[in-house]
């Protein structure tokens, strides 16, 4: 992995660059997890082209690094959306885990130095349960079986669709309103039907889930949000 320091606004930011055999010209797009700039870009480019490519993304890149939430992390008093609902994390010290729902909170025992990753797992159970079942119940609507369900960190897609019906989905879903997680359900499971995105396609979606764009639109707005916990 190659990374250039960039100036912006007197701080320097780390720019990492990814070459690709495939690339035919230089993008740059900001990595929601690490909060990184990323350039992709055709093996063999001049360092001066890269950087007066940088030069001239530096007013979008800037407004994008405005628009990204301040991290919120799993801790005690915070508060975090469980399927859209708020709920403030009550932690106490104990010698094993355990995370349950008790109304508006999450309360957490287990020890001090594995507070975050175990309500990350435990967060990954409780989305893969809901998407899961979701997921069978739209399948029997259009008629079609599933291979297997998966919940798992990923960048770009909030969920996917492979030729041997599988399903994956980003477990940060189980950050969103149950109305658009339920949309994304849908979308993945009309990929049973259609492997594109036809007309077609999203006559199959409004079968199970009405009015998507609604839905389509929510993610896009709020996705700098549902990467901002943890």
């Amino acid at each position: 992995m190659l990374v250039i320091p960039l100036q912006i606004n007197g701080a320097a930011i780390e720019v990492e660059l990814c070459y690709n055999p495939r690339s035919k010209s230089m993008r740059l797009r900001l990595d929601r997890l690490q909060k990184r700039p990323i350039v992709t870009l055709p093996p063999q480019t001049p360092e001066f082209e890269v950087m007066a490519f940088l030069e001239r993304s530096k007013n979008w890149l800037l407004k994008r690094l405005n628009q990204h939430p301040c991290p919120i992390p799993f801790i005690n008093g915070n508060s975090i959306p469980i399927f859209g609902q708020d709920h403030i994390i009550h932690y106490s010290p104990a010698p094993k885990s355990k995370i349950e729902l008790q109304g508006s909170r999450l309360v957490m025992q287990g020890p001090t130095d594995n507070l975050s990753q175990a309500l990350k797992i435990w967060l990954k159970h409780h989305a893969h349960a809901y998407l899961s079942q979701r997921c069978q119940e739209y399948a029997k609507i259009v008629g079609k079986k599933i291979n297997y369900v998966r919940v798992r960190e990923v960048k770009s897609r909030w969920g996917s669709c492979s030729q041997a019906a599988n399903l994956s989905f980003s477990w940060r879903l189980v950050f969103a309103p149950l109305p658009v997680v339920d949309y994304v359900c849908a979308h993945e499971v009309a990929h049973l039907v259609e492997m594109n995105h036809s007309r077609q396609f999203w006559a199959v979606v409004e079968l199970m889930c009405p009015h998507p764009k609604v839905h389509i639109h929510w993610l896009k707005q709020n996705a700098p949000r549902l990467f901002s916990y943890g």
